[in-house]
């Protein structure tokens, strides 16, 4: 986001913007605007300040807002909200049940941790990362931050997960992390002796 003054045509850097878009609303007293922003995690709707670029979030929560505009002494935005549940059916596809609840989240990258445990990848209430979801019960814990794309081994003692740009090994609780490749996804061999992942 950048201020230019109209009289000499300096350009005065105010934010650098991850993400931004659908609209830009100018205070009433000129000295701030109202916009889409995302710096890390879903676009929110944000008051960045024209002097010293500082930004007040206006919302800040799991869903997307998109668009801005003024109505009056209110700020008007669309908020798209994902709802996501897991869900287990018989090999025959019969007999489908949720595990949990809805969850205002995108859930992926699910595999079977033995145990009747499940795991999957989404930005949760308590946090992003791996999530270890009961299918029994439906209760569910973060395994393990800020990571995704989780693979199990079959005895379960072995996870393969993707963080900061590579691949990790650890104990099935998540405890014990090493470093093992730079790549994004991979998936174990069953008897978790060998990790493979796609190189191009």
């Amino acid at each position: 986001m950048i201020r230019i003054d109209l009289d000499t045509g300096a350009e005065t850097e105010l934010r650098t913007l991850d993400r931004a878009g659908g609209g830009t609303v100018l205070g009433r007293d000129g000295q701030k605007v109202t916009v889409n922003l995302s710096d890390s995690g879903p676009t929110q709707v944000v008051t960045v300040g024209l002097r010293g670029g500082d930004a007040t979030p206006l919302t800040n929560d799991l869903a997307r807002y998109g668009g801005v505009s003024a109505a009056g002494d209110a700020i008007v935005t669309t908020r798209y909200q994902t709802a996501s549940s897991l869900w287990v059916v018989d090999d025959a596809g019969r007999n489908a049940r949720q595990i949990g609840r809805d969850v205002s989240a995108g859930v992926g990258d699910l595999c079977w941790a033995g145990n009747e445990r499940l795991l999957s990848s989404a930005a949760m209430a308590g946090g992003a990362g791996i999530w270890s979801a009961d299918s029994r019960s439906g209760s569910s814990d973060l395994l393990v931050p800020d990571a995704g794309s989780p693979s199990m081994s079959a005895d379960g003692r072995t996870l393969v997960f993707f963080r900061r740009g590579g691949l990790f090994r650890a104990d099935a609780d998540g405890r014990n992390p090493a470093r093992i490749a730079d790549r994004y996804s991979a998936r174990i061999s069953p008897d978790g002796s060998r990790v493979f992942y796609l190189s191009s």
